[in-house]
């Protein structure tokens, strides 16, 4: 299997869209996984074989004013599942992973406890 990007836009739809790509090597098969239409996607990699670690980010009120918050997201190849790692909430930086392990049992996040 092979992870990439795409990053599409088009005339009839100007909206920039993020997708998280699969592509299955020895099967005709692709698999998408489309990121909300104001987040993007930061980074993305392998956690195991059958699970995608993605990091998203998006533009979110604070206070005043705004930040750039990230969240890390996993994606179950089999089940078509995904999931928030992490907090949820609370926290800017969501995503700032310290170990992966190889076999996609578990990720340890570097998180701060509030902001």
């Amino acid at each position: 299997m092979v992870l990439g990007r795409l990053h599409l836009s088009g005339d009839k739809n100007p909206k920039k869209v993020d997708i998280a790509c699969i592509k299955y090597l020895y099967e005709q098969k692709t698999v998408l996984i489309p990121v909300r239409e104001k987040q993007s996607l930061q980074s993305y990699r392998w956690a195991g074989n059958n699970r995608v670690l993605l990091s998203i980010g998006e533009t979110v009120p604070f206070y005043n004013d705004e930040i750039f918050a990230t969240r890390l997201i996993s994606y179950d190849l089999t089940t078509k599942e995904s999931r928030i790692v992490g907090k949820s909430a609370e926290t800017i930086i969501g995503d700032d992973i310290i170990y992966n392990d190889p076999d996609g049992q578990f990720v340890l996040l570097s998180m701060q406890p509030d902001i």
